[in-house]
């Protein structure tokens, strides 16, 4: 746990700002209230609002509890929040990347937001130019490739993907529960 002094004086490293960022998000991706969450884990529900807004940072201990009510592994809050730490910022997408990923997660102009998210799926021709495309996202990690047959590959977005198109939270948990685990 960290000093009050510390928190006075903002001591936070970069990567304990970062595993903060990704709590957060992981947090209001669940669904439920944080209260919830704490209560459930067995942790301090201010604790857990200071971690959130990025002040404090929780023992380990609490942090795994968290990850276990949120079916998050620890090792992957970790591996995203050193990841976060690396590379801060949204990666860019060109409007023909972006408008195919809102295609595949059903978040095309057009579509009630209530429907945002409910499929998460886009197939292409291989070797097709939407294709050369989509391995392009997945080579930057904003999608992945589904299944394949009779020459056609099937693309998801990932949640980098959903973030890169801001896709609400909501819709983001909707598309990610078409991910294969």
């Amino acid at each position: 746990m960290v000093t009050r002094a510390q928190i006075r004086s903002g001591e936070l490293s970069e990567f304990e700002k970062a595993l903060c960022r990704v709590i957060r998000s992981e947090v209001e991706i669940d669904g439920r209230s944080p209260e919830q969450i704490a209560t459930i884990a067995g942790t301090g529900k201010t604790t857990l609002r200071r971690m959130m807004a990025g002040v404090v940072v929780m023992r380990v201990d609490n942090i795994q509890r968290i990850c276990h009510v949120i079916g998050v592994p620890f090792w992957a809050l970790v591996k995203a929040a050193e990841s976060e730490e690396e590379q801060p910022t949204l990666q860019e997408v060109t409007e023909d990347e972006a408008t195919m990923m809102r295609v595949a997660v059903r978040a095309a102009l057009g579509e009630p937001r209530s429907r945002h998210g409910s499929i998460n799926i886009y197939s292409a021709e291989k070797g097709s130019l939407t294709a050369k495309i989509w391995e392009g996202l997945v080579g930057r990690g904003l999608a992945s490739r589904g299944p394949s047959l009779f020459g056609v590959q099937a693309y998801r977005v990932t949640y980098a993907g959903c973030q890169a198109i801001r896709l609400s939270k909501a819709a983001t948990k909707r598309a990610l529960e078409h991910l294969p685990s």
